[in-house]
Formats: C-alpha cells, structure tokens, sequence
C-alpha cells in the first residue's frame, strides 16, 4: 500500500514537496507506533554506551551503524565492492572488469554523495569527488564502518548518503599467505607478516587479462555485423601495493605504495590498434596517536580519548592513447595530486554524559600536463588543451554531546559542525586571474533512540552538503565545461531505524527515510553536444528498507528488500522535471542462504534489481537483472580452500553504463595462517 500510493502523478515544486512530506507522516508514523508497542512490551534492561574502545565488536552493531570484523568478509569475498554489494542499502557501481573504478551508492545517493573514509580520512579526491573501493586490498583491511542515517558517534556521518568508514590493520600476529586463480586468467596473491616488534608488512598483487566475450557494436574487421561476440582486447590490469606498519604503544605509523596500470578497451569497434592504457602510482603517509585518561573530580570519575592523525598522499597519474583510438586525439597527459590532512578528536565520557569534539584542516592540489601538445603551457590555442594548476583548502569543526538516562534505555545525540572550504584554479603559467570558489556550510545530526533489550529505534535528522569538484568548477576540457557559480549540494534527510530481535535465531532490520535534495549538480547539453555543470532546483527521495536474518549452528538465511521511490524538479529542463533519480536501482531484493558442516560452508546468493533509469530524462530505462553467486569454503585449522562463481546462470544484462556487464566468472582460492 505505501509503495504503491507513492507513484501518484505530481506537477509542479510546491505540490511534490507536500506530497512527498503528507505521504511520509502516514508511513513514519505507522513505524513509529509499531516500534513503541513493542518497546512497550518488552523487557527492558541495562544496555550500556558504545565506547571508542569497543566499537569494532560486531555485537554493538544496530538498526543504521555497522561494524563488520575482519572475518566477516576474509576469504569469503573477491574484494570490498563485492562484499559491500550484499549488504542492505547500499549499491555497488561497477562497470566492466577488474580494475575498473567502484563506486557505492547508499540509500539512493549518488556515489559523490557518499563517503569513503580510509581510516577516517576522506578518500573522495577534490578534483572529480571520486574514490574506487577496490584501492585497498581485503587483506589490509582490519574493519569496516557503515553509517546510513547520520551520527553513531563513533563515526560522524555528514555526507548526504552514508558513510563508509575503513579501518586498515595495525600488525600482524603471525603471518599468512593467500593465492587466487579465476577465469580471464585472473590471479591474485597476498602475503602478511610480522617483522620485528611492532612492525608489519602487507603485500598485495592481482591482475587479470579481462578477455571476456563482449558484444561489440561495430567490430573493426566486421563493420556490418553489429553485437558481434569478440574477446575483449587491450583490457589488461596489474596492481601491486605494499604496505608497512610500526606500532609503538599508542601511536601507529603507516608506509603504503600502490601501482596500477589498466589498459583501456575500445568498446566500440575493439581495434586491435588500441593502446590506451592509465597508470597510476600512490604513495601514502600517515601517523596517528590514540591516548586514553582517567581522571577524578570531586569523588567523580571520568574517562577521556583523544585521537591525532597526520596524512599525506601523492598520487602521479599518466593517460595514454598513443593512436587516438578512444578519445578524439592522440593523448599522452599526466596528472599529479596530493592532499595533506590534520585531524584531531577528543571525548569525554561522564556518567550520564559523553561529549565529543573534531577538528580537522585539509589542501589538497591537482596538477593537469598534456606531455605531447606543445601549446598546452603557455595556452595560446583556443581549442587546446591548458595545463592546470587547481587547489582546494578546507576546514571543520565539530561539537557533539550524546545522553543517555539512568537505565540507559534512551539516548538523545546531537552534533553540530561548520565547514569552510576555498577553492581555485589557474593556468600553470599563472597568466591571467585564477578562478575562486568559497564557500561554508553548518549542518548538524539529532538523533533519539529507545533501546531495550529486544529492539532499538533511532530517529534521526541530518542535515548535510557536498562541496562542487574542482573539476565541475573549473573543468574546461573536453565536451563538458564547469560552472565557477556552482552552489554546494545541500540535504535534509529524515530517517527511522529499527532493529528487533525476535529471538537468538532472528533479526529484522527495518528503516523508512526521506531526503530533500536541492541544488543537485547536473550536467545540461546544448544543441552542439557541450554541455556545462549547472545546479538543478530540488529532488525527493523516499524510501523503505527491509532485512530478516535467521540463523543456527547449521543453516543461515538472509532475505533483504530496498524500495525506493524518487522525483525530481527541474524549471530549466522540462524534459528533466518530475522525473525518476537515474543511476539507481529503485527496486531491489536479495536472499542469501549458507550452510555450516562441520569444516565446509556453502552460500548462495540470489540478487534481483530493477527500475534503473540511465539517463535523467527516463527515456532510457536499465534492464531488470537476476544474478545468483555461489560461495564455498573449507577450513582445516589453518588452510582454507574455497571456490566462488560469480553469475553462476551466466546471465546477460546491461550495467550502470549501459553496457553489457561480464557475464560468468570464476575464481579458486586458498590460504594458509603460519
């Protein structure tokens, strides 16, 4: 009844907004008095508050803040896209084959909406406000924090999405070696040992050829036979990293170096002149302190964390398309960006009270070369290209307080921060003026929860933003142009949580939410095919989110559902107003069944989605997919040995893009604890 009574006709801004807020009150409130009946009824008990020091265990999980532990997702999972993609809210944006960018939407935003923390610093560049989820190798990864709905205080969440927060490993206990083999000659291997005391190594490498069949629209030897199946060529990928960690009592110091190289297909006619390729090189430096107090006033006692980090990255791009097969040119550009970050934390914890404050200053810097135009320093050509030098400086303050009553049963959160953030960009010859952006933005999360022993619910507000990229300001490559005036993505989401537990055996995870969106950034196309970044008006999002877990010695089950309904409005672009959000699955439900025996666990993954729109007109509608994956594994003490096989009824479907995905892959793996 709810999702049906959602698809009413809607015709101008002021009747989508009533409509969409008189349409959620019903739902929202039907939840509410649901979930209060049942904390009426149950048994209530001492539940305590989540401390720093305890929340990467995964019994503090609740209704929308996550903790997965390393053994959640290790040897079970090809990499952190495909394990982040079972997970209830989220949508994993990959097109292509191994090596191409993931990205990850949550709760219907788009993936520059969404976060991604790599030990809780902001992996989303400045330059195209993007990140791949697939940078950091499972094997480095410690534990990984999902916020949807806003402040878990362990995890400020102030993205317009949600917030995924990866925590890498601080040392090694003893060491381990794992080695995959899968088709399109994929291989992949790590190694992690201790070395000395307190100090650790990682290593990682995989690479795959990508040779799968694809149909090729206008084959270069074939021109005629349109679709035809071919082998995919010059689709390559290599990536290796290596990553040091010392410890020393309360402070850790992180070395990481990755290499990449991807060489890139000609999708189109899939000439066997294509060259192209992208290589990236990354080097990262970071050193961060935890330091914990107890302290007494007045026969009081109370405890105070403070967390420090540093951070430095550098990372040095090269494109190259030797023969001009891709793009519209020969190109041979190199692109180099660094970004420096302070952070710093503290919390007081006092009986009924803790309180929390943030600060953090970041610079980050983008440097554009075009090698091989020699026109392109001192820009005289119009139609050129322009080296570029690009800055972006930003920073945050955050105050927030949580209280909890005497039988710890409610709790009442608030956090409130500022940003302010500078941006410019200039000619590398630093003729002519620079162009500056600056703006500020204060928003804030409240949040109300009842906790008892069976359910938690929390209410939640958010209000948040998303600075423009540095591209979308001053971009003036290409076919898309940027826009100086652009304003920030501004939001308000609405959300309820719940989590109910029926029993030792069950679960129910539930959550309904609504978010206004304004001044959306968008590209707008004129006649001659060029388009320019401009902020659109306003867009909607309502949406339920449903997930039963059942589970025993032997057998679990998982059954999840994700419904979401969107409207846009947009008075520049009819064709754009009341239209559907695009590049999201507004429909999609999956079950997951495993088995336990003895040494051998057995789980089969069934995925259904639909109602994708690719374009923002919703004149072109995504296909409706049904993929199923199959998971194995054997553990004898120390040796695991496992299979996975990805579209296991090697269904055909278009992606994200609109371009046919891979179809069936399979991949063999083990691994060995010394």
């Amino acid at each position: 009844m709810i999702v049906c009574s959602f698809y009413a006709p809607l015709h101008n801004s002021h009747s989508i907004r009533e409509y969409m807020r008189h349409k959620i009150v019903i739902p929202l409130l039907a939840f509410w008095l649901v979930s209060h009946a049942m904390y009426s009824n149950a048994k209530e008990s001492l539940v305590l508050d989540n401390v720093t020091v305890e929340a990467h265990k995964s019994s503090l999980m609740n209704a929308d803040y996550q903790v997965f532990e390393r053994e959640s997702f290790i040897n079970r999972y090809q990499n952190l896209a495909s394990f982040l993609q079972q997970q209830n809210g989220l949508q994993v944006q990959q097109a292509g084959g191994l090596g191409n960018p993931a990205l990850i939407s949550i709760r219907g935003a788009n993936s520059s909406q969404t976060t991604l923390l790599i030990n809780g610093i902001k992996a989303n560049n400045s330059q195209f406000g993007g990140y791949d989820l697939n940078t950091i190798p499972l094997n480095q990864i410690e534990a990984i924090e999902i916020s949807r709905s806003g402040s878990s205080f362990d995890l400020a969440d102030q993205a317009i999405g949600g917030t995924i927060n990866i925590i890498t490993r601080q040392g090694e206990e003893r060491p381990s070696l794992s080695i995959n083999a899968g088709s399109e000659k994929t291989y992949a291997t790590s190694f992690s040992s201790p070395l000395t005391s307190g100090l650790s190594v990682q290593l990682d490498h995989e690479q795959s050829a990508n040779d799968y069949d694809f149909p090729v629209p206008s084959p270069i030897n074939n021109p005629q036979n349109r679709d035809q199946e071919q082998t995919l060529k010059n689709a390559e990928f290599e990536r290796s990293s290596i990553q040091l960690v010392q410890k020393y009592k309360d402070i850790a110091a992180r070395i990481r170096y990755n290499k990449q190289n991807k060489n890139i297909p000609d999708y189109f006619r899939n000439s066997d002149k294509n060259d192209a390729f992208l290589s990236q090189e990354d080097l990262t430096l970071s050193l961060q302190g935890e330091h914990s107090f107890d302290h007494k006033h007045n026969k009081k006692e109370f405890l105070s964390q403070h967390n420090w980090q540093l951070f430095h990255q550098t990372s040095d791009e090269n494109y190259q398309d030797k023969q001009g097969v891709i793009g519209l040119g020969t190109d041979n550009d190199k692109f180099v960006q660094s970004r420096s970050e302070a952070q710093w934390q503290s919390k007081l914890r006092l009986q009924q009270w803790q309180f929390l404050a943030q600060a953090s200053v970041f610079e980050e810097r983008y440097t554009s070369k075009y090698l091989d135009d020699s026109d392109s320093f001192l820009c005289v050509t119009p139609q050129g290209n322009c080296d570029q030098v690009a800055d972006q400086q930003g920073n945050k303050l955050l105050l927030g307080s949580r209280w909890s009553n005497n039988k710890h049963n409610q709790q009442v959160s608030v956090d409130v921060y500022k940003t302010q953030t500078s941006s410019q960009n200039q000619l590398r010859n630093k003729q002519g003026q620079a162009e500056k952006d600056s703006q500020s933005f204060t928003g804030y999360n409240l949040k109300y929860s009842v906790l008892t022993t069976n359910i938690d619910t929390h209410f939640s507000i958010k209000k948040s933003n998303r600075h423009p990229s540095l591209f979308q300001l001053f971009g003036d490559r290409g076919l898309l142009l940027g826009n100086p005036d652009l304003e920030d993505e501004r939001s308000i989401t609405y959300s309820i949580d719940n989590l109910y537990r029926i029993n030792k055996q069950n679960q129910v995870n539930s959550a309904i939410f609504y978010r206004e969106l304004e001044n959306a950034i968008i590209p707008v196309y004129d006649s001659r095919g060029i388009g320019r970044y401009e902020n659109s008006k306003e867009a909607y999002l309502s949406g339920i989110e449903l997930q039963w877990k059942y589970q025993n010695d032997y057998f679990y089950n998982q059954v999840s559902a994700d419904i979401y309904r969107s409207t846009t409005v947009d008075n520049k672009v009819k064709s754009f107003d009341d239209q559907q959000i695009a590049g999201i699955y507004h429909n999609s439900f999956s079950l997951i069944t495993g088995l336990n025996i003895q040494r051998h666990n057995l789980e089969i993954i069934n995925q259904f989605r639909r109602d994708l729109y690719i374009d923002r007109s919703n004149l072109i509608q995504g296909d409706h997919n049904h993929i199923i994956d199959v998971n194995y594994q054997y553990q004898y003490k120390q040796l695991s040995l496992g299979a996975r096989l990805k579209n296991l009824a090697d269904i055909k479907y278009n992606d994200f893009t609109n371009r046919p995905a891979t179809r069936r892959q399979w991949m063999v793996f083990t691994r060995y604890d010394f």
